[in-house]
């Protein structure tokens, strides 16, 4: 949670970082929140992680998806993480 609150100043803070990465699972633990096959609980602080990324000329590395069974699931949030930025 702590990084996505200083998602930005992490991203300036460091002349040696090339990414920064969210880790969806960690976060949503973080703040006591329940993950849905849509990901609106994530959205914005996803959203938050990529424009520090991009806005300091980083690459930024989206999340996983955990059930590495559901290609469709996978296929969906690819897209989203591209339309996003990532």
């Amino acid at each position: 949670m702590a990084g996505v609150v200083s998602a930005h100043t992490l991203a300036v803070g460091c002349p040696r970082l090339d990414a920064l990465a969210f880790g969806a699972e960690d976060f949503i633990s973080d703040i006591g929140g329940r993950r849905t096959s849509e990901g609106r609980e994530v959205l914005y602080a996803r959203s938050r992680v990529v424009l520090a990324a991009k806005a300091a000329g980083l690459a930024a590395l989206d999340q996983v998806v955990i059930d590495i069974r559901d290609d469709e699931r996978f296929r969906r949030d690819a897209v989203e993480g591209r339309s996003l930025g990532y």
